[in-house]
């Protein structure tokens, strides 16, 4: 009898090829299954072809549509609402951080991103199940 488990699945939208590349690799070498989108429709794109995505690893600045217009549409679709979504940018700014979170985010890291940082918040999202925010 031969038994597949299912590798938990991670959406990167990145559009720098390099850093897909490299947030690809450490993904699929910690046992993820990765799917990417370079733009903020692509990834939006992917989410809907792949209903068991489980965490969303998002860039700020995208093409086309920036990555918190891509966060607001992610949490404005209630099926998506235990989707865990960890913005990632260069800048590290306090307020950058509160925006994203308050917006929707459950993480955020700055780039260039740390491998062993990345899988750590990785394994975190998908250890504690996400509450959807209660809207008003």
């Amino acid at each position: 009898m031969n038994i597949k488990i299912k590798k938990p699945i991670i959406l990167i939208i990145e559009d720098d090829e390099t850093n897909l590349m490299i947030l690809t690799k450490v993904l699929t070498n910690a046992q993820y299954d990765v799917v990417s989108g370079m733009t903020g429709m692509d990834g939006l794109r992917r989410l809907t072809e792949h209903e068991d995505v489980k965490v969303v690893l998002l860039d700020w600045m995208l093409p086309e549509m920036d990555g918190m217009e891509v966060l607001r549409r992610i949490r404005s679709v209630r099926k998506y609402d235990k989707v865990h979504v960890i913005m990632q940018t260069a800048n590290d700014s306090v307020k950058d951080v509160k925006e994203a979170i308050s917006k929707g985010a459950d993480d955020y890291l700055v780039k260039p991103v740390d491998p062993q940082i990345l899988v750590s918040k990785v394994v975190k999202a998908l250890r504690i199940p996400r509450q959807p925010r209660k809207t008003s």
